[in-house]
């Protein structure tokens, strides 16, 4: 027989595993060649950690240059402050040695002058005054307290109505009319969506404006909205001439463009309709009392003005009744002498006197002497004893 040597084709086991294994990962494999192997893996380990160390090591130095550069830039920051904080305090020292006018209001003619210090003194020829005809006097200047201009126009009172509370209208057919146009401004200024101008302070306006607040006719749609009427194209000019300066010839006080008589036939000739008028929008009612209060000088607390409901309620308000005449007025005005059953007395009349006016006073005082009693006056009766009690003296 014929020797021949042996051959295999098979491949080895190592071979064909790490070829699987770059199949899986695509490339080399990490970890070792042989996971099994002890000392590979401990090998493997040690590398491992040696990078780890390497990469903290790294970040804390990172970490550190980091925080000098953090220190070094708020210290730089701290320097530059205290060196702006010391200029300007040398800017203030140099500043407060110059002296200054201190601020005031009052407007003055004659220049500020400071007396000379004890430095000053000595330089001058300065004789001290011993009694005081030998002081010298200073003049104030002339008509000081007399001039309107010695307060400036900030310190001028500018109230927000046109009238002072001693000069408010109380005529109950004129404030009717303030009211009325009152809310007829209210309502049209409303009705346009200029709801922001309620805010605002109107103008006073004269009677041409009023006429023309007479002119619309308040009503309320289906939803309870307030509306005008304006039949006659006037509401635009109402609003227009609220916020908008007037022309001379129609400014003015509400009570200096009407009297009490036209006023009162101007309310007779009114319907009573607008006194219906709901006033529960906060917003309309504040605006409807803040335009009678510029008008008239009426104004109402906050306690009333949250009963008041409607354009009626608001008006009855306003109007106060009229006091009861006096006895003295009444006198003065000769109206009770004239009835016959009035009697007018210069004295306080007293129980004798109306004892001798019906004729029984004579009968009382003979009675009251036949029994010894005093007829007028206590002087003769002893003094109470209850005092003595009191005091302790009884």
């Amino acid at each position: 027989m014929a020797a021949r040597a042996a051959f295999s084709t098979t491949p080895q086991p190592a071979s064909r595993t790490d070829k699987l294994r770059k199949l899986l990962w695509r490339g080399e494999a990490p970890g070792p060649e042989d996971p099994y192997n002890p000392e590979a893996s401990q090998a493997l380990k040690e590398e491992q950690r040696a990078r780890d160390l390497a990469e903290a090591e790294a970040k804390r130095r990172e970490e550190l240059d980091q925080q000098l550069e953090r220190d070094l830039e708020e210290s730089n920051a701290s320097v530059e402050l205290f060196r702006n904080e010391a200029q300007q305090a040398a800017a203030n020292t140099k500043k407060q040695r110059k002296p200054k006018r201190p601020h005031s209001r009052l407007k003055t003619r004659n220049k500020i002058t400071k007396a000379p210090d004890a430095e000053a003194l000595k330089e001058m020829t300065y004789v001290r005054a011993n009694t005081i005809d030998e002081l010298e006097e200073v003049e104030l200047p002339e008509g000081w307290w007399d001039r309107n201009d010695r307060w400036g126009p900030e310190s001028q009172y500018a109230g927000f109505s046109a009238r002072a509370i001693s000069e408010r209208i109380t005529d109950p057919n004129v404030l009717k009319l303030a009211v009325r146009q009152a809310v007829a401004e209210v309502v049209a200024v409303n009705a346009l969506g200029q709801g922001e101008k309620l805010k605002e302070k109107w103008n006073v306006t004269g009677r041409a404006a009023l006429d023309k607040a007479l002119k619309l006719r308040i009503g309320r749609t289906e939803n309870g909205e307030l509306l005008v009427e304006d039949k006659e194209s006037v509401q635009s000019d109402i609003v227009s001439a609220l916020s908008a300066e007037a022309s001379g010839e129609e400014t003015g006080v509400f009570a200096d463009v009407m009297s009490a008589e036209e006023a009162k036939e101007i309310v007779e000739s009114l319907d009573s309709e607008w006194l219906q008028t709901p006033l529960q929008d906060p917003a309309v009612k504040f605006a409807v009392h803040k335009r009678v209060f510029q008008l008239t000088g009426q104004y109402v607390n906050d306690a009333k003005l949250l009963t008041v409901g409607t354009a009626g309620s608001f008006v009855a308000t306003v109007v106060k009744p009229p006091k009861p005449t006096k006895v003295a007025e009444a006198i003065a005005e000769q109206e009770l002498p004239q009835l016959r059953n009035v009697r007018v007395f210069d004295r306080r009349v007293t129980p004798i006197d109306k004892e001798t006016m019906v004729g029984r006073w004579k009968v009382i005082k003979e009675e009251l002497e036949k029994r010894s009693l005093p007829v007028t006056g206590h002087e003769h009766l002893p003094r109470p004893v209850q005092r003595g009690w009191i005091t302790g003296r009884r």
